[in-house]
């Protein structure tokens, strides 16, 4: 990796949703949970999709009493994993985010399970969830990232506009240009 990349991202905005949206595909079982109720398992679980450099940093990073994760189960087996994240904590770095909405950050499917139309169903399973303290959401995507790309339109995001985004010394310092 070098020291110094640019990447442009889509911005995507949703909106509450008043009622479930049915996609097809397998079936998920879904939970979503403030961070401090993911118990021991979880997180083993968490890492072994997310990896255990990646899942720490978010923990650290992003962690606070109004964060949530939503776990995506399969026949009991996580499959999915998303992060739910209030604006203030992605501020510094994302400066056009509203300070009283989320963001939805980190989704990652295990590979097997890719292509089902997990990524937009989850999606959705956020925008239903009264569990959450908000009525707006936010998402990004590499341009380079189709597949995600195609998740959030399938799911409903609102395109709102291309960033760019620097990183410097392997990602310590950034910069975003919107």
């Amino acid at each position: 990796m070098s020291c110094c990349s640019k990447t442009k991202f889509n911005l995507y905005i949703f909106e509450r949703a008043p009622s479930k949206h049915c996609f097809p595909g397998i079936e998920i079982k879904t939970e979503i949970l403030k961070l401090e109720e993911i118990n021991n398992k979880q997180w083993e679980d968490i890492r072994k999709i997310q990896g255990k450099i990646a899942a720490l940093y978010l923990k650290f990073r992003y962690g606070s009493d109004n964060t949530f994760i939503l776990l995506g189960y399969n026949k009991g087996n996580l499959v999915y994993v998303q992060w739910i994240v209030p604006n203030r904590k992605l501020r510094k770095r994302y400066h056009f985010l509203k300070d009283d909405s989320f963001s939805i950050i980190s989704c990652i499917t295990s590979p097997e399970f890719r292509g089902n139309k997990i990524y937009p169903s989850q999606i959705h399973e956020t925008l239903c969830s009264n569990r959450l303290p908000t009525n707006t959401f936010w998402i990004w995507a590499s341009l380079s990232n189709l597949p995600s790309i195609h998740g959030i339109e399938k799911a409903g995001g609102g395109f709102v506009s291309t960033f760019i985004q620097r990183k410097f010394l392997w990602g310590l310092i950034s910069f975003v240009d919107f």
